[in-house]
């Protein structure tokens, strides 16, 4: 026999009152009055809760992708996390500066033409030290990209130059240029249990030419940018023996640059060549070794 529940909460044999579109079937010869009266206001708040045509038993509950179930099961996965993602989140920062004195040392050379005329001579390009500024990310403990920023002056001259009908093998001052090279290397570094860690990299270097002196010779002198290969090879030592802090670092760079340079020296050979311009060609290879040392901050 089924007892039907009403809406109100009390019983009674022969009464009937829809939660919903929702029934409970009791059989009075085995629940007390009151249990009734409980199961009836779970009901009413399921019915609330779900819907008036959403029928919401014990067994729907627990079926498998049930809003309930689905929920619960995300509330119990988050909280297994974490104690894994915030110890993560709060003590690894990928972040590391470092500040470097460097040495730009040129492995100069050079193809001088002008016009379709080869010409003798070469060209030499002054080492110089400056201050180097570097930012470095870290995706996780051995991978890590670097990007590397600052200017270099560096004096120019060209050597053994000789124009035929003009001058014979000469020394020429060309002045002097400055270079903007950012470099981005993507490093592996080799992690271990001691304080000492070397790395390596590879990447991509851009130089623009700025601030172009053409010397008491030349009338103008004009480089273009370049971009070529650069490789990397390095380490850091850290000096409190502790995750992150202050760091001792040495690092090697090989830089591929090659610029086209144009010279104008038309008012100095101009007249001796009977021509209202002269202009020389030069494919300069910079390709310079950059030694630096320095401190660094890991975050």
């Amino acid at each position: 026999m089924a007892l039907f529940l009403p809406e109100t909460g009390t019983c009674g044999q022969g009464e009937t009152a829809s939660v919903g579109r929702s029934y409970l079937p009791v059989n009075p010869g085995n629940y007390s009055a009151g249990r009734t009266r409980r199961a009836a206001r779970n009901r009413a708040a399921a019915w609330q809760m779900f819907g008036p045509d959403r029928r919401v038993t014990r067994r729907s509950v627990l079926k498998e992708g049930h809003p309930v179930k689905r929920t619960a099961l995300s509330l119990l996965l988050l909280a297994s996390l974490a104690p894994l993602v915030a110890p993560a989140q709060a003590d690894e920062n990928p972040w590391q500066i470092r500040a470097r004195v460097i040495g730009v040392l040129p492995d100069e050379g050079a193809d001088l033409s002008a016009g379709t005329t080869a010409l003798p001579g070469d060209v030499e390009i002054g080492d110089q030290y400056v201050p180097e500024l570097d930012i470095t990310y870290f995706f996780n403990e051995n991978i890590a990209a670097e990007l590397i920023l600052g200017v270099t002056p560096h004096d120019v001259k060209a050597t053994g130059a000789e124009v035929p009908g003009a001058f014979g093998p000469a020394d020429v001052d060309l002045g002097d240029v400055w270079l903007l090279p950012p470099t981005l290397t993507l490093q592996y570094h080799f992690r271990n249990d001691s304080q000492f860690t070397p790395y390596v990299g590879a990447g991509v270097n851009a130089t623009f030419f700025f601030n172009e002196d053409e010397g008491d010779v030349a009338d103008s002198i004009d480089y273009d940018s370049s971009f070529g290969p650069a490789l990397q090879v390095g380490f850091d030592y850290d000096m409190d023996g502790e995750e992150g802090g202050w760091l001792l670092n040495v690092d090697v760079k090989k830089v591929w640059i090659n610029t086209d340079v144009t010279v104008d020296l038309s008012t100095a050979l101009g007249p001796t060549l009977g021509t209202s311009e002269v202009l020389v060609d030069a494919d300069v290879d910079i390709n310079p070794l950059i030694v630096g040392i320095g401190f660094g901050y890991k975050y």
